[in-house]
């Protein structure tokens, strides 16, 4: 399958982090789609998004990650959907607390996420 048919939900409050990574990965041959809250990011799976992976943020304005997350387990068509945090959180016990699969601490070796979003997709 074609990468182009994959898409991948960004979650960030930063601008530039959201408009970088949908670079990269839209370079990689990847539909992004970005948003910049939790409530944001699930609208936009209410409304019919269904990535492959999810970069997910934890602190954010509206909603953050750590709720963002907890929501999207609570909802049996969205729980399956892979999500790596991507964080300056330093502890990754955030991670396994949260049922992330995968967690890179920003600032990251780019290439890691990217082949985390391979993995994933």
């Amino acid at each position: 399958m074609a990468k182009t048919h994959l898409p991948v939900l960004v979650v960030d409050d930063d601008r530039d982090v959201r408009d970088g990574l949908k670079a990269l990965l839209s370079a990689d041959g990847y539909t992004v789609e970005t948003a910049g809250n939790g409530r944001d990011a699930l609208a936009a799976l209410y409304a019919g998004l269904q990535p492959c992976a999810i970069v997910l943020d934890l602190d954010m304005p509206v909603m953050g990650g750590s709720e963002f997350r907890q929501e999207q387990l609570n909802h049996p068509q969205f729980a399956h959907i892979p999500v790596i945090l991507f964080s300056a959180e330093a502890d990754p016990q955030v991670a396994v607390h949260l049922r992330a699969d995968a967690y890179i601490e920003k600032p990251a070796d780019i290439s890691q996420l990217v082949k985390l979003v391979e993995r994933f997709c």
